[in-house]
């Protein structure tokens, strides 16, 4: 597999930071709700969301350098 060049890290580190970003405020709005098992397991789905986010940025890291 070729590495990634700079543009393709540079599109990938912006759009998984905005995710997270935008995932971490889904968090919080669900947690500021009633505690519903549905609210929980959303916060539980979101939260494996930002862990993704996260990991897509250390690959991306990684293949770069």
């Amino acid at each position: 597999m070729d590495r990634l060049n700079v543009d393709d890290w540079s599109r990938i580190m912006s759009l998984s930071n905005r995710w997270e970003r935008d995932t971490d405020r889904a968090i919080n709005q669900r947690k500021a709700m009633r505690q519903t098992a549905k609210c929980i397991a959303d916060v539980e789905r979101l939260q494996a969301d930002k862990r993704l986010y996260h990991e897509l940025r250390r690959y991306a890291h990684g293949q770069c350098m």
